[in-house]
């Protein structure tokens, strides 16, 4: 459900220190209502500028076009921008695909052969990473 708001432990904190220093996005495989209403209820809307959906982009993670549709939208450069994502599939191979930086967050520590920027098991560790 949009409606359902649990959010993992730390993520608010992690994005109260990100937030002013980075420019931060969601790039996801949902609708565009769907993807607003639950910003919006879990409190998140305020810390992301842009919600790239695929619905918007016609293209779902781990596709290319999404990712470049994401670039475009925002102005970034691949270069400057890091996927920071908990599915191997579709965030993590997606920016394999896209050759842009990736953190995987990995709590349950999957073991797996994809070749990351970075991993971490806690959302705190993030911070060590990008602060």
């Amino acid at each position: 459900s949009p409606y359902r708001t649990l959010l993992i432990p730390g993520a608010i904190s992690l994005l109260e220190e990100l937030k002013g220093l980075y420019k931060m996005h969601i790039i996801t495989n949902g609708f565009e209502e769907v993807q607003h209403i639950k910003l919006r209820e879990s409190g998140l809307d305020k810390y992301f500028e842009k919600v790239i959906t695929s619905e918007a982009a016609g293209a779902k993670k781990p596709d290319l076009q999404i990712f470049d549709f994401a670039l475009s939208k925002t102005g970034a450069l691949i270069e400057d921008s890091i996927m920071i994502g908990d599915d191997l599939n579709t965030d993590i191979q997606g920016a394999i695909n896209a050759r842009m930086k990736s953190i995987y967050f990995n709590p349950a520590k999957k073991s797996h052969n994809y070749r990351v920027w970075a991993e971490v098991d806690s959302l705190s560790l993030i911070k060590n990473i990008l602060l």
